[in-house]
């Protein structure tokens, strides 16, 4: 897979090498819709190579056929493009919540936002109690942080949402935060 102009594109190549002459190659798509070729010719052989975006040919057959005078009918040698997927680590449940508890003056915390899925990448964008986050929560590449010190007021529901494409998949936690113990003084 490949990134192209902020479009991703499945590279599908055929490559025929060796044997005189050249083994004539086409590739087959289930649709006729047009997609970027390239053909190529080198000392070692020949190939043909095809753009396809991700969206529209996920889970779709591609077939490469080599015909050559020495070959008594064309030779097809077919994949299937990978269906890509994105989840929540509760697997379809998306709207069960986690429960996370911290603790009041706890510092450095992160809280990292894992997703299972075979995307080569998404965005994350996330609320606290369908509001924006607090001012001292980021959202730093696929982790929470909370900068400073743990306080009251990071308790919540928090939601996460990642997408790819038309993919997506929610993340929910609930954040609880108990009070420090008082200190006893002497």
């Amino acid at each position: 897979m490949v990134q192209e102009g902020g479009n991703d594109f499945w590279v599908v190549s055929c490559i025929s090498s060796g044997g005189r002459p050249y083994a004539d190659i086409s590739l087959a798509l289930d649709g006729n819709e047009e997609v970027r070729r390239e053909n190529g010719e080198n000392s070692e052989g020949r190939s043909v190579s095809v753009w396809l975006p991700v969206a529209e040919y996920e889970g779709r057959n591609v077939t490469c056929v080599f015909k050559h005078p020495k070959f008594s009918h064309p030779e097809a040698r077919g994949i299937t493009l990978p269906t890509l997927y994105l989840r929540s680590g509760s697997g379809d449940d998306l709207k069960a919540a986690e429960y996370l508890e911290l603790h009041e003056g706890d510092s450095d915390v992160v809280i990292s936002l894992e997703v299972t899925g075979n995307v080569p990448r998404y965005s994350v964008i996330c609320k606290k109690d369908d509001g924006p986050l607090p001012e001292d929560v980021e959202l730093v590449g696929k982790n929470l942080t909370i900068q400073g010190l743990v306080k009251h007021q990071h308790a919540g529901l928090y939601e996460c949402n990642c997408s790819y494409l038309h993919l997506k998949a929610a993340l929910q936690f609930n954040l609880t935060v108990r009070a420090q113990p008082p200190l006893l003084g002497g």
